[in-house]
């Protein structure tokens, strides 16, 4: 049988943990109101850099890593594919960090020139740093990020959160990006109240968690190879020693999307438990001029292996 790996899926399954294991305390209800660190405890920002640089070293494709100094901290970015190929950027969802790409990367690394982005914010090797939302400062960080890498033009591919900061960065610097790849993308649908049907689910054991499971990302056959377990792990450990962040994602205005100009891929679950599939689907149909819609009746919020149809839509002329 021939093994896949389906690295979005273990995102969404990582995802569903999160919101199993958040802790609903008074401390940190009264922190929501203050900067609180991103990590759980001293010990949690080794634990998790010590297991990202352990999966590091069976990274699928030769690859270098940079580390960039920033206005809001130090950021990591790792490097892979043909240097004369077209540039992509990879940003990750949340709760993540760049090694949920490693199937993606396997795969486009013949034909792009990719830099898989840690977001700042995140569990990844990246700075602490969580600006205001509502400002410019994500996308002033990104743009130092591409200008210290020599990118003045590049794809941007993300999902989730990242699909959040991939229509930020596009909406304010439109010239700098070629194409735009969104998965799931936050900032265009609702957001979906789901604590009311996860936290009943998560009392019931194993059952209940796989139930969470099952509706965050539908059911999945797939094989995994190691290192694809190994990653499992280690996406499943996160939520025990990180802090997720509580605010909701601006949505993008009609006015906004509709100004963006650069060709655009959008795919969508219609079973998305976290965002409002249809507004998602219906207003980037009505805003976007330039639009591939990959829309899946079916799907979940983490669609599965989506990375043979991006290729085509990133290689189109």
């Amino acid at each position: 049988m021939r093994v896949k790996l389906f690295f979005l899926v273990t995102a969404a399954f990582l995802l569903a943990a999160l919101l199993i294991e958040i802790d609903f305390s008074s401390n940190v209800i009264s922190d929501m109101a203050t900067k609180r660190s991103i990590y759980k405890n001293e010990n949690s920002e080794g634990l998790i850099r010590e297991r990202y640089m352990a999966l590091m070293e069976h990274y699928p494709v030769p690859y270098k890593t940079h580390k960039l100094p920033t206005s809001q901290g130090e950021t990591f970015v790792i490097e892979s594919g043909a240097p004369n190929s077209p540039t992509v950027v990879l940003l990750h969802g949340s709760m993540s960090n760049s090694l949920m790409w490693l199937n993606e990367v396997s795969k486009w690394q013949s034909d792009f020139h990719i830099y898989a982005i840690d977001i700042i914010g995140e569990p990844g090797l990246s700075a602490d740093s969580r600006p205001d939302l509502e400002s410019s400062s994500y996308a002033q960080w990104l743009d130092e990020v591409l200008n210290q890498l020599d990118i003045s033009r590049a794809s941007i591919i993300g999902t989730s959160l990242g699909g959040w900061f991939g229509l930020d960065y596009t909406i304010r610097s439109p010239e700098k990006v070629e194409k735009l790849v969104l998965v799931s993308p936050g900032g265009v649908g609702k957001q979906k109240s789901i604590l009311w049907w996860v936290i009943p689910l998560s009392l019931m054991g194993d059952w209940g968690k796989a139930k969470v499971r099952e509706l965050m990302v539908g059911n999945q056959s797939a094989t995994h190879s190691e290192l694809g377990l190994k990653l499992a792990e280690f996406l499943a450990e996160i939520p025990r020693h990180f802090n997720p962040r509580l605010d909701k994602l601006p949505l993008f205005s009609d006015e906004q999307l509709s100004g963006i100009e650069a060709p655009v891929m959008a795919v969508v679950g219609g079973k998305d438990m976290m965002l409002d599939a249809r507004m998602m689907r219906d207003r980037l149909a009505s805003n976007i001029a330039d639009l591939t819609l990959d829309f899946l009746p079916d799907a979940r919020h983490f669609p599965g292996d989506r990375s043979g149809p991006i290729k085509a839509f990133l290689k189109a002329q």
